[in-house]
């Protein structure tokens, strides 16, 4: 009997290394990408697969740098070239570990330096007997995905074309099923992609990636549909489909067994006034300025085994100062000055809402801010810190209360507003700035 052709599937990276901080849903985490990807690919590399597939976001790039927009100064030249350097250790990674392999881009993605470091041709590989066909297709009218152009010519031609060779399809957006509560993931002619697939009895396998929880193998008489599982999400797996000549065979690996930060001890730490000064609330990246000695203390707390953790009230969102896309580029920022100084940040977590002072009532609820533990409970959930281990840094009584509510030992720094704070009395250990309370918890 043949050996059966075996394809591996990582998909939606999210990855950031040389770019900035995290994906802006934390529990996505980026940074973790580099050293979880490679042991995957020497995990693979005693796996005897034939091909792999890395079906796209590869990267968690800025939108505004994607878009390109010039309102605000979002350094674009430094973001291309961070994001190429990325790309570039990707792809490094990639060529070591010497399975064949293909890449497409995600809605995530940023394809002006993507294609700049890997190759646009081909878009279908002859391997052991199958074709292997990546379309790059992309999202558009709202957010819907749309099979186009030369994608579209490509799927028609392997549909009708002269091989009788079985084909293995590969593209970033959901063929099947129908996943579009929250967010559009399939396309909008999905139904019709699927049918034509199997009516041509030439597809033996459709990997898509996007949908972050993945789907199980469906099988439509001899054609197979799955959704890989988001790779950079907790427990961080990858998938390899067996393909026989009767059917198709799933194996699915996660790399870690509970999340990467799972029992470290933890600081919270709000932003404005606490890390850095705060003209950065309601305006953009340019605006952002460490205190001085915050990224040192911050080094100081990781390379003492730390976790850190951003809690943030950002209600400037729901004041109608700046939008979520603009925090996410101030929060990066803040990620890129403590990078330069050997320091950066497990995740960042804000709250956008404002209460009366709300531009709509989307944005009216306080649910999620301080002095509630909302973001600290998530926190634990999707990192793995321990509470029982938890301090809270801050300037305002509601960081105060939100460690008190979530059992954390409070800290209060005097900059920002700190000494208006302890003015009007504070049940906590107060100090002068975040080096001190860093001295106070190492303490």
């Amino acid at each position: 009997m043949p050996r059966p052709f075996r394809l591996a599937q990582i998909t939606d990276l999210h990855l950031r290394h040389h770019l900035p901080g995290g994906s802006s849903i934390s529990a996505r985490r980026s940074r973790l990408m580099p050293d979880l990807f490679a042991q995957a690919l020497e995990a693979l590399q005693s796996e005897q697969v034939d091909f792999l597939a890395v079906t796209g976001d590869l990267l968690d790039a800025p939108h505004y740098a994607i878009r390109g927009d010039d309102y605000h100064d979002y350094q674009l030249d430094l973001c291309h070239e961070e994001a190429t350097r990325d790309y570039e250790l990707l792809k490094s990674l990639l060529d070591v570990c010497g399975i064949p392999y293909a890449v497409l881009p995600g809605n995530h993605d940023w394809e002006t330096p993507m294609w700049q470091v890997f190759p646009r041709e081909p878009h279908v590989w002859e391997v052991e007997g199958h074709l292997i066909a990546r379309f790059c297709d992309r999202e558009h009218e709202g957010n819907v995905p749309r099979r186009f152009d030369r994608e579209r010519k490509l799927f028609l031609q392997l549909l009708n074309g002269d091989s009788t060779l079985p084909q293995i399809h590969l593209q970033h957006y959901v063929v099947t099923p129908e996943l579009n509560e929250g967010y559009p993931h399939t396309y909008l002619e999905g139904q019709e992609l699927r049918d034509r697939a199997v009516r041509s009895g030439r597809v033996r396998l459709s990997l898509s990636g996007h949908y972050h929880a993945g789907t199980e193998l469906t099988r439509v008489d001899d054609c197979c549909f799955a959704v890989g599982p988001a790779f950079a999400e907790f427990p961080h797996a990858y998938r390899i489909y067996e393909v026989h000549a009767d059917g198709v065979e799933l194996a699915e690996t996660a790399l870690l067994d509970r999340p990467s930060a799972a029992g470290r001890p933890v600081v919270f730490l709000d932003r404005d006034g606490t890390i850095n000064t705060l003209p950065a609330y309601t305006t953009g990246p340019e605006e952002m300025e460490l205190l001085p000695g915050a990224a040192a203390a911050l080094r100081r707390l990781r390379e003492a085994g730390y976790a850190l953790v951003v809690i943030s009230t950002q209600s400037c969102v729901g004041a109608g100062h700046v939008s979520r896309e603009m925090l996410n580029a101030v929060n990066d920022q803040l990620q890129r000055l403590l990078w330069q100084e050997g320091a950066w940040l497990d995740a960042v977590y804000c709250s956008h809402g404002a209460g009366e002072r709300a531009v709509h009532t989307r944005y009216a609820s306080l649910e999620d801010a301080k002095p509630g533990p909302h973001y600290l409970h998530q926190a634990a959930k999707e990192l793995g810190v321990a509470l029982s281990h938890a301090w809270m840094v801050g300037d305002s009584a509601g960081d105060i209360g939100a460690a008190r509510n979530a059992d954390a030992k409070p800290i209060l720094v005097r900059t920002g507003n700190g000494r208006r704070t302890e003015a009007h009395g504070c049940e906590a250990p107060v100090v002068d700035s975040l080096v001190e309370a860093v001295a106070l918890i190492l303490s």
